[in-house]
């Protein structure tokens, strides 16, 4: 399991050792992984953008969960 999220500024990192155990070893296979990354409170406004360019720092075509990261409300409603 990986946990990842862009506000940990980890997911560049993260995506090269993916690359290096998944593209070039081939020593693990993705499914045998659990990839979970995290969109930033302030990034709520476009999720899917914000998880696009997780994916791509990942360098991952899926991620296995995308959770906000540390949810809070923003307006009174």
């Amino acid at each position: 399991m990986y946990d990842c999220a862009s506000f940990y500024k980890n997911e560049q990192i993260v995506g090269e050792a993916l690359n290096e155990i998944l593209v070039k070893d081939q020593s693990v296979k993705r499914e045998d992984m659990f990839i979970i990354s995290k969109v930033w409170w302030d990034e709520v406004e476009d999720v899917e953008a914000a998880c696009k360019r997780s994916l791509q720092k990942l360098g991952l075509e899926y991620l296995d969960l995308y959770l906000v990261h540390w949810p809070i409300a923003l307006k009174t409603i």
